[in-house]
Parts: C-alpha cells; sequence; structure tokens
C-alpha cells in the first residue's frame, strides 16, 4: 500500500472571491480513506535546508513577510507556514520512496508555478523542486498538470541529474512549455485529450 502524506492544515488558507481551491486536500482525504487507505501526518524536524538548494533566502523572507508580488498568488494569513507544511509532505514521500515505499503527498499550495525567486500561480515553494534535489539522486519528473510546470523547468533546466516532463494543454495559463529544450521535455495536449491518447503521449514521451 501506498503512503500518503497530508495534513488538514493545508486547506486552512483561503481569501474570499479567490479561485485557488485547498479544500480539494480534504475532500481527496476523505475519498482516500474511506477507500481504505491510512492518511500520514509527516513529521521533518528540518527543512531550510531543502528549501534553500532551490530558491534563495531572500525568496523565502519575502514569504514569511508578504512582501512578495503576483496576482494569482495571495498573501493569505499563515501562508508561509501552510507553504512550508506542504514542501514538508513531498520531502516526506520522497524519503519515503528512497526507502523502497511508494508515496504520495497530498497538500496544498501545489508548487510547479513557483520559480527560484518568484511565487506564481498559487504556488510559493517550488515542492516537487525542493522534494527531488533533496534526494541527491538522479531523478525524472512527469508533470501531469493541465499547466505547463514552468517553475519547475526554469529550477531543473540545463540540470544532468534530472529529467523533466510536462504533459499539458497549450495555449493555456502560464504561455510557456510550447515547445522541448535540453533536459525538458514538453508534450502539447488538446483540450479534450481521452486517457488512450494521453497514455500514448506519456509513453511516447518517457521513451
Amino acid at each position: 500500500m501506498p503512503r500518503i502524506f497530508s495534513d488538514s492544515i493545508t486547506a486552512g488558507y483561503h481569501s474570499p472571491g479567490h479561485p485557488e481551491a485547498p479544500f480539494r486536500v480534504l475532500e481527496s482525504a476523505k475519498r482516500l480513506t474511506a477507500a481504505g487507505l491510512t492518511i500520514e501526518t509527516p513529521v521533518l524536524a528540518e527543512i531550510d535546508a531543502d528549501i534553500t538548494r532551490v530558491h534563495p533566502e531572500s525568496h523565502a523572507e519575502s514569504i514569511r513577510n508578504g512582501t512578495f508580488s503576483d496576482p494569482d498568488t495571495a498573501p493569505h494569513e499563515g501562508i508561509d507556514a501552510i507553504a512550508r507544511v506542504s514542501v514538508t509532505g513531498a520531502v516526506a514521500a520522497m524519503r519515503s520512496a528512497l526507502e523502497g515505499d511508494a508515496a504520495f503527498s497530498l497538500m496544498r499550495p501545489p508548487g510547479h508555478h513557483a520559480g527560484k525567486e518568484r511565487v506564481a500561480g498559487f504556488c510559493y515553494y517550488n515542492n516537487i523542486a525542493i522534494a527531488s534535489l533533496a534526494s541527491k539522486k538522479r531523478v525524472a519528473i512527469i508533470d501531469i498538470d493541465v499547466h505547463h510546470g514552468d517553475g519547475t523547468q526554469n529550477i531543473m533546466l540545463g540540470r544532468d541529474d534530472v529529467s523533466f516532463c510536462s504533459l499539458h494543454q497549450f495555449p493555456l495559463y502560464p504561455g510557456s512549455g510550447e515547445s522541448s529544450i535540453d533536459n525538458c521535455t514538453n508534450e502539447i495536449l488538446k483540450e479534450g485529450t481521452d486517457g488512450q491518447a494521453y497514455l500514448a503521449r506519456l509513453e511516447s514521451a518517457l521513451n
């Protein structure tokens, strides 16, 4: 059985009228529990070193102080602590995987639009980039969100220890990912792509 890491605190932020949907964490956790799976709350003593492998201290400070600026990414109350818990889930899942256990991090806010020094698209820290580099292993990242993982590509571009693949609809926010570059493979999908076509494109990308 896979280990699933989640924490209800990551559903505890919202601004009236803002489209971010942290409640998805709670709803997904309910469905997984109903299916007989166990949810674990990750406990890690220290993630600062993991975060600073990806983001400079000035980025973390701007999130702590609420001095960042992005029209889609709001300075929700307590978002720094919540975003750090979300990072913790990704790192815990990575460490579990290194021990041989399948693992999944069910957290918000998400991360793949966050660049080295910018928040964007509801993302504050780039969770997958942080977990990947914390592993100190060669890794493959497969981004299945409908939007291009521009922040992850920005961070991982040119690294010889990371292969990044994003399957996404284009044109669509954030307007990037039209073509592959270096170690970053971008597979463009049309709106309404069915499961069979999706899997075929995924297999092609992995080969």
